[in-house]
């Protein structure tokens, strides 16, 4: 019954990144205990994540989904530090409240198998037993954790986030039609709109094309690009044709930022220190997707978009509300570690140049203002392309209820029907964004511009402007690219 109707605490860990750590068993400190043997009577480990685990006093006959839980929070911590080894280290210090000796060994061994069943190297140390152990933890920002395990009934909070998304296709005429996601045979009216009706069909239901899209052959036929084979895969050489083709590419984006827009041009590292914290906190949210080496006793990421010096850089300037909105440009390196399976091409790639404009803005109502201005000039932009694309929005529903008369004008700028999905909370930095979608031959499509508005890292990373009463006030960011430059090479 208490599992029923309410959260409770179950299972308490502390995580610590540890640079070396060993233990020796002494003596017996339960009746219950684990056999001690040459194998697991003492250890030394390298960089390993050792987790002390206290598993507590509730209702002790459903450990499963702590079990679970528990199992997710390493795996994520996995996925973001890349220990060797996990360390499962039985502790009865984290809680007044414990579970019976049988329950918690039964936890704890349950939790290795399914760390074990996950591919992760995983050593238990001996339950039951009182142990000597010495830690050198490695001193970052995320090598000490403690997760407290819940189970029961979840918060209104977790509730909110497992309500899915809403979807739906807006006219420019204000025609608004709600998607259905049960069957997408249903969406009769997608018929009317065939390139939209393909990237739905792929980007919200998965169905996605098997056909090898053209430009893959094209690229090496016509001598333009190629895949470099001593590299990482997603990583090509551009021969003198190619390298061209995407320098004029380069050069047009660069006019556009500094002219027409009349951005301010800087240059970043592309390679930052992972002790940093700011740094770290940002890595954290995209660590699937990022490139990360040693050098030395230093951990460090290459980056996955060009805000990490931007707003280093930021931080540090004195912004008048005189100079709002001020326009940032820089052509970007950028590195992300798409799966190998994903990678199509020039359309899906892991190293790609993306010129990149953030835009600081003293207010919600300033920050609309420039993010309308630069989707119309990236609409002009992919107009005079001549190429095949949709657009797509994706926004807080409660903004979109708010401001959908604003969104409808956008859409009436672009001159075709948007698909919107309705988020129902906020869950990232912007609050809406949209994307320009380019649909190729096969039915495949890829993101072209993009623009952000971001209600939230100005306070995060410490970017302030000097208001009218000499006080200093918090910025909206809006993050915009005209699109990666090899992405446009396929077109």
């Amino acid at each position: 019954n208490i599992l029923r109707n309410y959260r409770v605490k179950y299972m308490r860990i502390l995580i610590v990144h540890s640079k070396t750590f060993k233990y020796k068993v002494t003596t017996p400190a339960l009746k219950l205990k684990d056999e001690v043997d040459d194998n697991n009577r003492e250890g030394e480990f390298k960089n390993v994540l050792v987790c002390f685990t206290t598993v507590e006093e509730v209702d002790e006959r459903n450990p499963e989904e702590a079990i679970l839980k528990a199992k997710d929070e390493i795996l994520k911590l996995v996925d973001e530090l890349k220990p060797l080894q996990v360390v499962l280290y039985p502790y009865a210090h984290l809680s007044d409240k414990l579970a019976s000796p049988k329950i918690a060994l039964d936890v704890i061994n349950r939790l290795k198998e399914k760390l074990a069943e996950e591919g992760v190297k995983v050593f238990k140390v001996p339950f039951g037993w009182y142990k000597y152990f010495n830690i050198e933890c490695y001193g970052h920002p995320r090598a000490e954790i403690l997760r407290v395990i819940e189970v029961g009934k979840p918060t209104e909070k977790e509730e909110v986030r497992k309500k899915p998304s809403e979807f739906v296709v807006l006219e420019p005429s204000g025609k608004e039609y709600k998607l259905n996601l049960e069957s997408p045979e249903r969406n009769t009216f997608l018929k009317n709109f065939p390139d939209l009706s393909k990237f739905i069909l792929s980007d919200v239901f998965g169905i996605k094309p098997h056909k090898t899209p053209p430009h893959i052959k094209l690229m090496r036929k016509l001598e333009l690009v190629d895949y470099e084979p001593a590299s990482d895969q997603g990583h090509f050489r551009y021969y003198p044709k190619g390298a061209l083709i995407k320098h004029l590419l380069e050069l047009y984006a660069t006019q556009i930022a500094l002219k027409d827009l009349r951005a301010l041009r800087i240059e970043t590292p592309i390679l930052y220190r992972l002790d940093e914290p700011d740094i770290a906190e940002q890595a954290a949210k995209f660590r699937e997707k990022d490139y990360r080496l040693k050098v030395g006793n230093k951990e460090l990421i290459l980056r996955f978009a060009g805000d990490f010096g931007l707003f280093r850089m930021m931080k540090t300037a004195v912004i008048s509300y005189r100079n709002l909105p001020i326009r940032i440009y820089e052509l970007v390196k950028a590195f992300r570690l798409e799966k190998s399976g994903e990678l199509i091409g020039l359309r899906r790639l892991r190293a790609f140049t993306m010129p990149d404009i953030h835009s600081f803005c003293k207010d919600l109502k300033q920050g609309m203002e420039e993010y309308e201005t630069l989707f119309k000039y990236y609409t002009k932009l992919l107009r005079s392309l001549n190429i095949p694309f949709v657009l797509a929005f994706r926004v807080v529903k409660d903004f979109y209820e708010k401001h959908k008369d604003w969104i409808l004008k956008m859409i009436k700028e672009a001159k075709c029907p948007a698909l919107i999905e309705l988020l129902p909370e906020r869950k990232h930095y912007w609050i809406i964004k949209h994307e320009y979608q380019y649909i190729d031959s096969v039915g495949g499509h890829a993101q072209l511009s993009t623009v952000q508005l971001d209600i939230e890292d100005s306070e995060r990373y410490g970017i302030y402007y000097i208001d009218e009463k000499g006080e200093k006030k918090g910025c909206i960011i809006v993050h915009s690219s005209m699109g990666s430059k090899d992405s446009y090479m396929q077109y």
